[in-house]
């Protein structure tokens, strides 16, 4: 466009000297034309100011961006002389500009570093990658490693490319390095996270896998490949619809469900069914989260517990073999004891008789921890299913205090209830708690001083029922009392006393079915105090099964 116009321009001004000429004089001509030929000077002159402006801007421009850059940038010429550099190589060799102008790189590292021998291979491949770049015209990249003055690895990011003039002759060749030592390591470090979570999942004894929202595999453990039949496959190339049936899909989409909700894991034990075998599993279901905090994958681990079902599945069998085993004789001895001391089978004397009725309070005893043992069993089991009733424990003590009047009565204790107005009514069965409120009143029967008292104080207050036994005697220490209700009883010696350490935990069962709470204080020098704590009335109605509390 600009050719047209200097076109139209020297036409016109032609014409105009032909008119001219023919018009006038020739030195007026002269004059005319003198006067174009500097208008148009002065027009030339000010483009080239313009344009000479223009290009040195352009040029600080260029000459600040390279400078300013983190990434060193070199130009060499095809001797791999240094012709131009930017201030990121000054500041990493800490060597001035005008010295590393004119130079190659065995110049600098021979003067940088203490001893260049480790840095001869290095050059060898950078020389052999810049014969590369001239002989092929093309760019290369790749990465190396090099060694900082304190002995620490250093990775850069190496291009080098073909530098040529304008008429398309190669000037030489640009290096362009990026300091990539952290985004190497985070890598390494990444690889070698992947190779743990890789030999993990291969020795797992579990089945494990993880899965995307999609419901498309991202890992799995060489046993769920073996499992799914695919042990030679890719898994990330599968998804939960190409292992498990229609059906069973959409039950564990269901089971799910709340995990998405609620972003917390699930354990759960039911059958699992996979195309190769099905068993009896124990599961366990975790969220991984994005940055944002959403769920962005799933880890899924399954292991097989059939061993565990069958050897619960002995137990089982064992203890109501053992219980039966232990009860039909212990009663049949109570009744011909009962016989013996009824006089049925003749007359016996005051010993006799008394010797007689220490041994039935013995079978007693072991009737009762007989039914103790059955069942803590079935509430560990979840075999034992509560019965509720509306009852008022204050009516319930009394009847306890009935039941071991005599056992306090042989060591002159005095059992007292705190009574208050307080309604003592409870949505409960009645059964199990008064096997609690007697347990914890024999307990503290068995541990306290001759001629003492043992004071319950029962309140309400929000829902909640607190029942306190307080004994004085033998005391519990602080620690003892967060271990008395475990399975083994307290660590205590004094209070190992055979039948009342699986007493308490019995009633740690129950109170726990009842979803309420039991714990033990003690003033550390002569009281003791036992308390349970559980709901008036539960809107639920259903008990919870008792967590076992293998302690």
């Amino acid at each position: 466009m600009k050719a047209i116009k200097d076109l139209i321009s020297l036409n016109i001004f032609v014409i105009s000297l032909v008119v001219l000429y023919k018009t006038t004089d020739h030195l007026l001509a002269l004059l005319i034309v003198i006067t174009i030929v500097v208008m148009y000077m002065i027009k030339q002159l000010k483009l080239n100011n313009y344009i000479k402006k223009v290009l040195t801007s352009q040029v600080n421009i260029l000459d600040t961006l390279f400078n300013s850059s983190s990434d060193i940038i070199i130009y060499q010429d095809l001797n791999n002389k240094i012709i131009a550099c930017n201030d990121a190589l000054c500041k990493s060799l800490n060597i001035p500009k005008e010295e590393i102008i004119g130079h190659n790189f065995r110049y600098l590292f021979k003067r940088k570093v203490k001893s260049a021998e480790r840095y001869k291979k290095l050059w060898s491949e950078m020389e052999e990658k810049i014969n590369q770049v001239v002989k092929t015209k093309q760019p290369v990249q790749f990465n190396e490693k090099f060694y900082a003055d304190d002995g620490s690895e250093k990775y850069f990011s190496i291009l080098i490319s073909p530098a040529s003039t304008a008429n398309s002759d190669l000037s030489g060749t640009i290096l362009m390095s990026r300091n990539v030592t952290s985004e190497q390591r985070a890598t390494e470090e990444a690889l070698e996270k992947g190779s743990q979570l890789r030999c993990l999942l291969e020795n797992l004894p579990i089945i494990a896998f993880m899965k995307d929202k999609n419901d498309k595999f991202v890992i799995g453990s060489s046993s769920f490949e073996k499992i799914i039949n695919h042990e030679n496959e890719d898994v990330k190339q599968l998804s939960l619809s190409d292992v498990f049936s229609k059906e069973y899909l959409e039950f564990i989409k269901r089971e799910e469900i709340e995990l998405y909700k609620t972003k917390q894991t699930i354990e759960l034990e039911r059958q699992i069914v996979f195309p190769t075998q099905t068993f009896w599993g124990r599961i366990r279901k975790a969220p991984v989260f994005d940055e944002d905090g959403n769920i962005k994958y799933m880890i899924s681990m399954y292991e097989n517990i059939e061993s565990e079902k069958e050897i619960e599945r002995q137990k089982e069998y064992f203890i109501e073999t053992l219980i039966h085993n232990l009860k039909i004789p212990t009663i049949a001895q109570l009744r011909g004891l009962e016989l013996m001391s009824t006089g049925v089978l003749g007359s016996l004397t005051e010993d006799q008789k008394e010797l007689v009725g220490q041994i039935q309070d013995s079978c007693k005893h072991i009737l009762e921890m007989i039914s103790m043992v059955l069942n803590t069993y079935r509430l560990e089991s979840g075999q034992n299913h509560l019965y509720y009733e509306r009852f008022s424990v204050a009516e319930l003590l009394i009847t306890c205090f009935e039941d071991l009047s005599n056992a306090a009565k042989e060591k002159n204790i005095t059992l007292v209830y705190s009574a208050s107005q307080d309604d003592t009514t409870v949505e409960a069965d009645p059964a199990e708690i008064k096997k609690v409120i007697t347990n914890l009143l024999d307990n503290a029967i068995v541990y306290s001083n001759r001629d003492e008292q043992i004071i319950v104080d029962i309140t309400t207050r929000n829902n909640q029922l607190k029942c306190s036994i307080t004994s004085s005697g033998i005391t519990l220490s602080e620690r003892d009392c967060l271990t008395a209700f475990n399975r083994l009883g307290s660590n205590a010696p004094k209070y190992t006393t055979v039948g009342h350490g699986i007493g308490l935990y019995l009633c740690k069962k129950i109170i726990d079915v009842h979803h309420g709470k039991i714990f033990a204080s003690t003033d550390g020098e002569k009281t003791t105090t036992f308390t349970f704590i559980i709901p008036q009335y539960n809107p639920e109605r259903t008990p919870k099964e008792a967590s076992p509390l293998f302690i």
